[in-house]
C-alpha cells in the first residue's frame, strides 16, 4: 500500500507544472517593450464575434510594472463606455489605434468624450447607461486632447473646455461644452468651428483664427455670435493693389453687416 501511494505521488508530480514554470509562462518580457502602450491580452467575450482588448500603459520610469489599463471592444468603441460605469474621472489616449476617452463630472452629472480619427462623440451617463448627445466631425485627427473644467459663460456653473491638438495646417481645435443647469446636460454650438482660440471670459469674447481667416465671437449663454471677421485678400501680382491688406466685416446683434473695410496691415 505504501509503495502504491508513493507511485501515485510521483505520477502526479510529473504531470503538474512547477510554480517556476507557471511564473515563466505568465510573465511579459518588459525589456522588449519599445512603446509605452502595448496590447498584452485579448479576451473573447459574448457575442462570439467580439473581442475585448486590454491596453496596459507603462511608465517611462524605473518601475516597469503596468501603471494603468484600458479595456476596449475591438468592433465597437462606443460600447466600451459600458466598461466604465463605475469610473468618474478618466483621461487616456491609446495612440496605437488613435483613440481617446475622457470621463468627467460637472455638477454631479457624469459625461464622456470619445474620440477616434474620424469623429468625436459626447455622451451622458444616466443610471449606469450612456447616451450620445452630440457628435463632432470636423475635429478629426489628434495628437493630444486636454479637457479643463472652467466657467466659460460666467453663469456660475463650470463647463468643459476641450483643446484638441492635431498638428495640421488649421492648428488646434476647441470644443466649448456648456453645462445647462435646467436640462442637467451639455450644450454645444455645432454652427461654429473654433480653432486657435483666445478666450476672454471677462469680456465674454472668443477670438479664433486659422489660415487667412480670423473671427471674433461674443458668447451668448450656450452659443456664439460673430461680431467681427477678417480675411486676408489675395495679392494680385499684376496690379499690386492688395498687398498687405485685409478685409474686415463687422456685424450687429441681429447678424446684419455694419461695415466692410479694407485696411493696410504692417
Amino acid at each position: 500500500m505504501k509503495n502504491t501511494f508513493l507511485l501515485l505521488t510521483l505520477l502526479l508530480s510529473a504531470c503538474s507544472p512547477t510554480k517556476k514554470t507557471i511564473e515563466q509562462d505568465g510573465t511579459t518580457n518588459l525589456d522588449s517593450i519599445q512603446t509605452e502602450i502595448i496590447e498584452t491580452k485579448v479576451v473573447e467575450t459574448e457575442p462570439k464575434e467580439e473581442h475585448l482588448i486590454y491596453w496596459y500603459i507603462y511608465s517611462n520610469g524605473d518601475n516597469k510594472e503596468p501603471s494603468d489599463s484600458l479595456g476596449w471592444y475591438r468592433s465597437d468603441y462606443e460600447k466600451s463606455l459600458a466598461l466604465y460605469n463605475d469610473v468618474d474621472n478618466l483621461s487616456k489616449t491609446v495612440h496605437n489605434i488613435g483613440l481617446h476617452v475622457s470621463i468627467f463630472k460637472l455638477e454631479n452629472e457624469k459625461f464622456a468624450l470619445l474620440a477616434d480619427n474620424s469623429k468625436i462623440g459626447i455622451y451622458k451617463f444616466t443610471e449606469n447607461k450612456y447616451q450620445k448627445i452630440h457628435s463632432v466631425t470636423y475635429l478629426v485627427g489628434f495628437s493630444s486632447i486636454n479637457l479643463n473644467k472652467i466657467d466659460i459663460n460666467s453663469d456660475n456653473y463650470k463647463d468643459a473646455f476641450v483643446e484638441i491638438s492635431s498638428g495640421g495646417s488649421y492648428g488646434n481645435g476647441y470644443l466649448f461644452l456648456f453645462y445647462n443647469p435646467v436640462t442637467k446636460s451639455l450644450e454645444y454650438d455645432n454652427e461654429t468651428e473654433l480653432r486657435n482660440v483666445k478666450l476672454n471670459i471677462k469680456k465674454q469674447e472668443v477670438f479664433c483664427s486659422y489660415k487667412v481667416i480670423s473671427k471674433l465671437y461674443k458668447i451668448e449663454k450656450f452659443s456664439f455670435r460673430v461680431i467681427e471677421e477678417a480675411e486676408y485678400l489675395k495679392f494680385n501680382s499684376d496690379k499690386q493693389e492688395l498687398e498687405n491688406k485685409k478685409e474686415i466685416t463687422k456685424y450687429d446683434k441681429e447678424g446684419k453687416i455694419i461695415s466692410i473695410d479694407t485696411v493696410c496691415v504692417e
